[in-house]
Parts: structure tokens; sequence; C-alpha cells
């Protein structure tokens, strides 16, 4: 995979489930690279190497393909090449940002939302898209780790600028100059700039595919982001029996409910207390992570088959169809 992030992870969960039910799936690059076309979990993954290339290949494609499955960036070009071809888009929603919003209404035939508050914000933006709610799918036995439980950890130290989103690093910082006698742990990020402030009590780890080694060394995980639409890695954690502190955003209250701690953001205070609640287990989180990640991940695999029929409804009868399925 090109780039790890949370959206691309589950597109790619979700292509492997539709090819694991006999779907034909093929996953197209819509950035130029010098890697060349490969299989991931039996999901083909076609890139291209030229400008040229980049340009001709959607057309081929979109022809092929009895639906599009597009998200983030790629999502307009996408929509445009759509309605050439008469293939039906569907808009993988991951956030609530005006970008989606306006893909959703002008771009997209049906969508898939990530959870049930980006279904419902993006409809009180007016740009409501008929579909299904799919969150993201986070298998425990791919995430359940052992290892010696030794730090404070935070997965991505993105500050917030060149339009990306701001995860926290100033609290994780914070959190390590009142806290020197504990284990600070940063994991650089797919994207965006990557704080960095030299301390004696913080290590760091470059981005790595092999995210269930860093879970084996934490004891807990930090998710103090100024905007999660989901969050995914307190689920990926939970796994792991490991407990989370994390901004209340809709997202990850939606995603932890009662089996997380959570602070304000930007409320260093709250979120001391809260570590050393959570670092020396002084106060019992309410639902157990554990149990948390087992209701999510049962959850998912419903909603893998609804999307799974839309999917089928689409294909053997065509938008309509799946409109009258939906009652809109």
């Amino acid at each position: 995979m090109l780039h790890n992030a949370g959206g691309e992870i589950s597109l790619h969960a979700l292509l492997r489930r539709l090819q694991d039910q006999g779907h034909d799936c093929i996953a197209l690059v819509a950035e130029t690279t010098d890697v060349p076309s490969y299989h991931l979990d039996g999901v083909e993954v076609v890139t291209t190497s030229s400008p040229r290339e980049a340009k001709a290949a959607p057309f081929e494609y979109f022809q092929w393909a009895d639906v599009c499955l597009t998200q983030l960036t790629s999502s307009y070009r996408a929509g445009l090449l759509g309605r050439m071809t008469g293939t039906p888009v569907v808009h993988y929603a991951h956030n609530d940002g005006s970008y989606t919003a306006r893909m959703l209404a002008t771009q997209s035939d049906a969508a898939i939302y990530n959870t049930e508050w980006v279904r419902r914000s993006c409809q009180e933006q007016g740009a409501w898209t008929p579909g299904e709610i799919l969150h993201p799918v986070v298998d425990p036995a791919e995430y359940a780790t052992d290892g010696e439980r030794r730090y404070v950890t935070l997965i991505n130290l993105s500050t917030g600028e060149d339009n990306h989103y701001d995860k926290g690093q100033a609290t994780f910082f914070e959190l390590a100059r009142r806290n020197p006698t504990m284990e600070f742990l940063g994991v650089r990020g797919a994207y965006g700039v990557q704080g960095y402030v030299d301390l004696p009590n913080v290590s760091y780890l470059d981005h790595t595919d092999d995210i269930t080694s860093v879970y084996a060394q934490t004891r807990v995980l930090l998710v103090p982001s100024k905007y999660e639409s989901y969050g995914r890695v307190a689920v990926e954690a939970a796994a792991s029996g490991i407990p989370s502190i994390c901004t209340p955003t809709p997202g990850l209250v939606e995603a932890m409910g009662d089996a997380a701690l959570y602070a304000d953001y930007g409320n260093y205070d709250s979120w001391n207390a809260q570590l050393y609640a959570a670092y020396w287990r002084k106060r019992l989180i309410c639902g157990e992570p554990l149990q948390r990640s087992a209701f999510l991940y049962s959850q998912s695999q419903q909603e893998l088959a609804d999307v799974e029929l839309m999917f089928q409804i689409i294909h053997e009868g065509g938008l309509q169809d799946y409109y009258n399925f939906k009652d809109v």
C-alpha cells in the first residue's frame, strides 16, 4: 500500500471483503509512482508512472467497472469520469469537511459514511446522498499483541500545517515535560509536518507498516487530535486492552463510547490528570477496551454485508433499484 493512513486502510479492508465474496476489485492509484502494479491481500493495485498513463488509465477501468468507489482527493475526478462513462460513483466519506460535502452533493450517486455522525453532519449541510454506514473494519485478531508495555504513545505527530489535521502533538510534548519519569513514544505519521522536541524521555519511530509492534510497547495511547472523524488507532489499541485517552470529538466518542478516558483539546491539566489515572490504573475505564473492540468488529461485519448488498443491487438493477430499496 503506497499510503497507509486510516482512509486507505479502511478502503483496503472493504475491497478485501468484496474480493473474498467473489467481486472483481481493482484499486487504481491516483498519483504517479515508480512502484509497479502489484497485488495486496488478493486485491489488484494498478499504478501509473507518467502523467500520460495516469490520464488514460481511468478511462479503461471506468468502462470495465460496474461501480466506481472513490474517496478523498480523487473524488472530483472520479465523479467527472463517472458522468462521461455512465459508471455509477460511490463516495466513501471519511469526514464532514466542505470538500467531502461538495463531492457528495455534486459528484456522487451513492455514499458510504465512516460513521453515523459524519452521515448526520453531511445531511445537516444539505449534502446527504443515499448510502450505507461502514465503520472502519478493525479485526481484533490482526491487532492483538503482547509485549513490554512501557510507553505513552502518540501515533502521528502532525502539527496541522499544510492543510493536514492537528493530531495533538503539542499535548504530547507538554505531558512529556510534566512527567519526566514516564517514557513517551512519538510515531511519525504518513503525511503532514511532523512535530519534534528534544526531550530526554521522548523516543521516536519513523512511520511504519508494522503498527502492532508499536502497540506491543504501548502502556497508554494518546489521541489528543483537534479533529478526528473516527479514531482508528484507539480501536486498534483496544484489541490489546490498551487504554486510550481521547479528545471527545464526535468520531472518537462514537468509536470508543465509555471504553476510553476523555479530555478536552488543549486542556493540559485535564490531560495530565487522565494520564495519571490511566498510567497507574487509578481509575477503571467504565467499558472494557477488549469488549469494545469485539463489539465494533461484529458491528462492522454486519455493515460490510449491507455495503455488499448495495453494490449487488447497483450491479444487478442499477441506481434506481438501489434508490427504491432505500426508499428515496
